[in-house]
């Protein structure tokens, strides 16, 4: 992994705390997928593959401590007192080994419902549009790995030339 590479602490720095905040947004999408298939179908299609993820979540972390509102803020550019806000209270649990389901379902209905309003699926009231069993967001930041390969790449290139 290139943080055993000379690339300088702020960048170490950042790219520990993309891979922690992703391996984190990995859990909240199984954790949403699995609210709405359980409050519209009565199911728990998502809840093994979530169970895993929590099982597994410390070990795959790099530097939880060092994650935090402020950090995503400073490395991300986000204004969004929501998302910040919101981001800051998953941390907080997973810093404190809480990382269920109940744990979390309670802020990701919030945060659904400030960012989509009416068309939130977790909202009461709200219409199934979609088939059992399916997945309403992304699975994790997967799509963006290639592209930051690419880029530490080009500087790793840029470095040694």
């Amino acid at each position: 992994m290139c943080l055993h590479e000379d690339i300088g602490d702020e960048l170490k720095n950042q790219v520990s705390q993309a891979h922690d905040l992703n391996e984190i947004t990995k859990g909240l999408h199984l954790a949403y997928s699995h609210l709405i298939n359980e409050r519209h179908y009565s199911n728990n299609v998502f809840l093994d593959q979530y169970e895993l993820w929590r099982r597994n979540l410390y070990s795959n972390l790099i530097d939880l401590n060092s994650l935090s509102s402020i950090a995503i803020q400073q490395t991300t550019g986000i204004e969004s007192n929501s998302v910040l806000t919101f981001m800051q209270s998953i941390i907080t649990l997973i810093q404190n080994h809480q990382s269920s389901i109940g744990d979390f379902s309670a802020l990701i209905v919030i945060q659904e419902v400030r960012i989509k309003g009416k068309k939130a699926r977790l909202r009461i009231g709200a219409e199934r549009e979609f088939e059992q069993g399916t997945s309403k967001s992304v699975s994790h930041l997967n799509y963006r790995d290639a592209n930051t390969r690419t880029i530490i790449n080009d500087i790793f290139t840029a470095l040694n030339q």
